[in-house]
């Protein structure tokens, strides 16, 4: 089925093990960890209250990548989008800005040599993967979706070591890749 509106990742508790392949197929009873599923209602409603939580960190960090996105009003929107995507997919939203400074400066509709796609760099196989093979990976809100859905997974992969998960999520072509996005985490992101 094709999703309408923001994707949201259901990781449902048991369903994959660290040692099985990600792209377990779906049964009856057996759903996919990793995949994008349309925005519930109810995430909505909780998301109106972290409103209080989110308006401080993106004053905070707008100062911070004023530099890379110069315009306020797109600076906002798109800390706003970060923050809610990553607490959806349970990532901590300062890696993931310090991972998109390193990807692509925060700029949607970048281009790698290796055909990596948006702000955060997919790769066009997880649309297969993960989503739907017509997901636009240049529409933001899906950009971020992917990114952090697959840095989820590299995370529980890993067991929560965020050095093998950046590597991973970078495919492992840069060795100085984790160097590279540490750096930005601890100078532009630190508190």
């Amino acid at each position: 089925m094709r999703s309408t509106g923001i994707p949201v990742l259901l990781l449902v508790a048991g369903v994959l093990s660290l040692q099985s392949h990600p792209s377990v197929a779906a049964s009856p009873d057996h759903e996919p960890a990793y995949s994008l599923k349309t925005d519930a209602p109810e995430l909505a409603a909780a998301r109106l209250d972290q409103s209080q939580v989110v308006r401080p960190w993106v004053v905070e960090m707008s100062r911070r990548v004023e530099d890379l996105i110069p315009d306020a009003t797109r600076r906002t929107h798109t800390l706003s989008l970060i923050y809610d995507t990553a607490v959806r997919y349970d990532v901590d939203p300062v890696v993931v800005l310090a991972l998109v400074t390193v990807e692509s400066k925060f700029q949607p509709r970048a281009v790698s040599k290796t055909g990596a796609l948006g702000m955060m760099q997919v790769m066009p196989f997880w649309m297969k993967e993960i989503g739907h093979p017509s997901d636009d990976l240049f529409d933001l809100p899906t950009n971020l979706a992917y990114g952090c859905a697959i840095l989820k997974r590299y995370m529980m992969l890993s067991n929560g070591n965020l050095g093998k998960a950046l590597a991973d999520y970078n495919g492992g072509g840069d060795p100085q890749y984790t160097e590279k996005v540490m750096h930005q985490l601890n100078t532009r992101f630190s508190q």
